[in-house]
């Protein structure tokens, strides 16, 4: 077997013969990377990929209409997480383009 340097952890792993063209290791959190980054160039190069996405995206809020609501309310902690990376973003936005976040209810 090949040896080679896995784009996600940058640690040696050995390829696995029948997967010739093998760039991450077996590692979940390489594996999750490598999912991640090729679902960002998915959506930017695929208009029938990214529509199909919306769609389903939009019958799964159907489905779970007071999801993110139930979410909030049981998990304080991430909400006040949020919210305080939130006010960060908008910071670096105003510095950047002195937009602001439109909200979605108002």
């Amino acid at each position: 077997m090949e040896k080679c340097l896995c784009l996600g952890c940058k640690e040696d792993f050995e390829r696995r013969g029948n997967v010739p063209g093998q760039k991450y290791c077996s590692r979940p959190e390489c594996q999750r990377e490598r999912k991640r980054l090729w679902q960002k160039e998915k959506l930017h190069c695929d208009a029938e990929y990214r529509s199909n996405q919306v769609s389903a995206q939009g019958k799964w809020t159907t489905k779970n209409p007071g999801y993110w609501k139930q979410y909030r309310a049981a998990n304080p902690g991430y909400t006040a997480c949020n919210r305080r990376r939130q006010i960060m973003r908008n910071r670096q936005r105003k510095k950047s383009c002195k937009k602001r976040i439109a909200k979605m209810d108002e």
